[in-house]
């Protein structure tokens, strides 16, 4: 079963989940949700009206391994499953009738990739805009529902097509590489900024005014062979120009790039049949 950690005001308020590890090597959300849990229970910090439901480990057996998943990407199959036939299917017959039952959800991540933090938003309704805004990241990157829709046979229901489906205002953070302290800093910092930003928690500080960039994901590719390889070492929105050369399939088929943007979530190590690049364009 999936631990559950849930803290309640005696003041009436809005209810922000909160989740860490939703891939098992992602650990920054875990040691940041784990740090706030400890800081409630000691009266370090105090819920000043509300409700939060914090769930540092998503999937338990994947972090447990130290691996992005068990059978399946969890952050693909986000939904009800009548007969779940996976594990990841399991766990997320668990966790998403928590999303029913909050008021807003938040989601920590980290990347395989170097480069910097920043939040996703995948329905641009105002009220996630504005709950993405407040988290204080440079960089908002929108357009995963519509780049996946010219996918149909890949799998693409994650927490923020689950969570918008039922009209929840939500975010999504990458807070830097996987294992990086600057990563557990970043999820810490947005999970102490989401709580503040819903009036759950008092601010430590006052957040400045950041007007962020905003970039929409255009261009995928799918890794079709182990002997897929990028030209460079590619870092998370590196500029790019028009016929760039971003790597080689195993067959010797150049990718080039189809348009000026910045390369997003370059993976050398990610499976067959799963993302291997994208490419995204600023707004």
């Amino acid at each position: 079963m999936v631990r559950v950690r849930e803290f309640k005001s005696m003041v009436d308020g809005p209810h922000l989940l909160i989740f860490g590890a939703v891939h098992g090597n992602e650990v920054c959300g875990t040691r940041a949700l784990e740090k706030i849990c400890a800081e409630l229970e000691s009266g370090r910090r105090k819920l000043l009206r509300g409700r939060c439901t914090l769930v540092p480990i998503c999937n338990e057996k994947a972090y447990v391994e130290g691996r992005r998943f068990v059978e399946e990407n969890l952050n693909r199959v986000f939904h009800a499953h009548p007969d779940p036939t996976s594990h990841e299917r399991k766990i997320a017959n668990q966790l998403h009738p928590l999303v029913d039952r909050c008021d807003y959800l938040l989601d920590l991540h980290s990347m395989q990739s170097e480069g910097e933090p920043f939040a996703f938003l995948n329905r641009a309704v105002s009220e996630s805009e504005k709950f993405c805004r407040a988290l204080g990241l440079k960089w908002i990157m929108k357009g995963w529902p519509e780049l996946y829709r010219e996918f149909p046979d890949h799998l693409s229901s994650c927490t923020q097509t689950y969570a918008d489906s039922k009209n929840k205002p939500n975010a999504l953070v990458e807070c830097g590489t996987n294992g990086h302290p600057d990563a557990d800093e970043v999820a810490y910092r947005s999970a102490l900024r989401g709580l503040a930003y819903l009036g759950l928690i008092a601010p430590d500080s006052p957040v400045s005014e950041v007007e962020p960039k905003f970039l929409r994901l255009t261009d995928l590719w799918f890794r079709q062979s182990i002997d897929d390889h990028f030209v460079k070492v590619w870092k998370n929105f590196e500029a790019v120009r028009r016929g760039d050369l971003i790597g080689h399939r195993a067959s010797g088929e150049a990718v080039f790039c189809p348009r000026d943007g910045f390369i997003v979530f370059p993976s050398p190590v990610s499976a067959v049949g799963t993302e291997w690049v994208y490419v995204a364009v600023s707004e």
